[in-house]
């Protein structure tokens, strides 16, 4: 489940199509000495989190973890996407990674593909997306739900008192 995410294929650096679909992230990002990656606090909430109130966002900017710079550089030697189903959620309104890209990755992928009208973090701006929905008397699951019960189980679970209005 890949929601607002890279999906690379074998051996193809994280970062490799960032240029042909560029976002604000990269001049928003400020290297420190060692080579970690933050998000400029003074940009963390219109590049990353603009559907969140200012507040939250300034929480989740000084306590954001870095990335290591090389990170866009590296690969995986194999693709999960390309032996097993997969889901994909687009954040329409994503700063981060372009939606166009997020496309381009769950179209390559033959993921089923949902999109939200959110910024990189609909799982925390729309938590409630990931509900069952009942379209045309048949049951089915969002790939939000999908997500959230396969893969961030735990991390949502941090993040959910973290919520609009929680702070």
């Amino acid at each position: 489940v890949f929601i607002a995410a890279f999906a690379p294929d074998a051996n193809e650096p994280v970062g490799a199509f960032t240029e042909r679909y560029p976002s604000d992230l990269a001049a928003s990002l400020i290297p420190d000495a060692a080579g970690f990656l933050y998000i400029d606090i003074a940009k963390y909430h219109n590049v990353f989190a603009g559907d969140l109130s200012v507040q939250l966002t300034r929480v989740m900017a000084v306590a954001q973890k870095p990335v290591h710079g090389s990170v866009l550089g590296q690969s995986v030697p194999a693709a999960a996407w390309r032996t097993i189903p997969s889901w994909y959620l687009v954040a329409q309104e994503d700063r981060a990674i372009s939606p166009q890209l997020e496309r381009f990755y769950a179209k390559r992928m033959n993921a089923k593909t949902s999109e939200i009208k959110s910024s990189h973090l609909p799982f925390i701006s729309h938590p409630r997306t990931g509900r069952r929905t009942n379209r045309g008397g048949g049951e089915r699951q969002s790939a939000m739900n999908c997500a959230l019960r396969a893969s961030l189980g735990q991390t949502f679970a941090i993040w959910g008192p973290w919520q609009e209005g929680a702070l």
